[in-house]
Parts: C-alpha cells; sequence; structure tokens
C-alpha cells in the first residue's frame, strides 16, 4: 500500500508535464502586504524582445485573481501594475506553479 500512495503522485505529475509541452495556463492570485486581495490591477507578461510571442495582458478579478489560458512554454518577465505605477515584476519561466503576488499599492 505504500508504495502505491508514492507511485500514483508520480504517475499523475508525469501526466500533467507531458499534457502540453509547448504551453500551460499561468494563474495566480495578487494581494497586499495585509493579505487582501488587490482586483482591477492590469497583469502583464512580456517575452523577450526577439520573441515572436505576443505579450499578454489580463485585469485581476474582484478577488484579485487572474489567469492567462494557455501561454507558450519560455522566459517572461511578469509585471503587476495599477494606472502608470508598476507595482511587482519578477522574471518567470513558463510552466510554473500557480502563483501568490504580495504587491505595494501606490
Amino acid at each position: 500500500m505504500s508504495l502505491r500512495t508514492h507511485l500514483l503522485p508520480l504517475s499523475m505529475l508525469l501526466f500533467t508535464y507531458h499534457a502540453s509541452p509547448q504551453s500551460a495556463a499561468v494563474s495566480g492570485h495578487v494581494t497586499d502586504n495585509a493579505q487582501h486581495s488587490v482586483p482591477n490591477v492590469q497583469v502583464r507578461l512580456r517575452p523577450p524582445v526577439n520573441s515572436q510571442v505576443p505579450e499578454l495582458i489580463a485585469p485581476t478579478d474582484g478577488a484579485g485573481a487572474f489567469t492567462f489560458q494557455t501561454v507558450p512554454s519560455g522566459a517572461y518577465l511578469l509585471e503587476v501594475s495599477q494606472g502608470p505605477y508598476v507595482l511587482y515584476r519578477q522574471k518567470l519561466n513558463v510552466p510554473t506553479p500557480s502563483l501568490n503576488l504580495v504587491v505595494q499599492r501606490k
């Protein structure tokens, strides 16, 4: 029984990895330092300058959540902005686990 318990998560992980090697969904949740959701800010995924991949933009919903359904694998710069102010910036590689971003509101 112990052997099955260890094999099942490994099998699911391998299946998830091979399911779509060229793209993945990127989702997350934006909060402030007090762990309050930050709605209506813009989340942007910028590919490298020499890339043919377009920039992707999504707003956070009322709960501070955002999702990009199909993101080509590769390196990106993730930015969270409110109006002209960049609140958060992070490099990431897709596929990536779900993100929880803590930002300072201006």
